[in-house]
């Protein structure tokens, strides 16, 4: 972990390509990830300084994940699970 945070120290952003499953399910790879994410925050919150993480196909999958798993803040739909609704964006 030290490692990689003077490393990050060093950079202005990472970029998440999108994995394969065996990235996401490699206690490695999630324990790096979520390592990125913590130093991340750390970054936004108590530095003040913006530090961007690009997540790619099933990083992203991976953050919604590892977010559900710590806070259990995302729940499941229910019955709107498969439906599909319109979104309207507002600029």
């Amino acid at each position: 972990m030290e490692e990689r945070h003077s490393i990050y120290d060093k950079i202005n952003g990472i970029y998440f390509p999108g994995d394969s499953q065996m990235s996401i399910t490699d206690d490695v790879f999630k324990q790096a990830f979520l390592d990125a994410l913590n130093y991340q925050e750390d970054q936004v919150y108590n530095a003040k300084e913006h530090f961007p993480l690009f997540l790619m196909g099933n990083s992203l999958t991976t953050l919604v994940r590892a977010r559900a798993s710590v806070n259990g803040n995302l729940k499941d739909m229910g019955k709107m699970k498969y439906e599909s609704f319109n979104l309207k964006t507002v600029s």
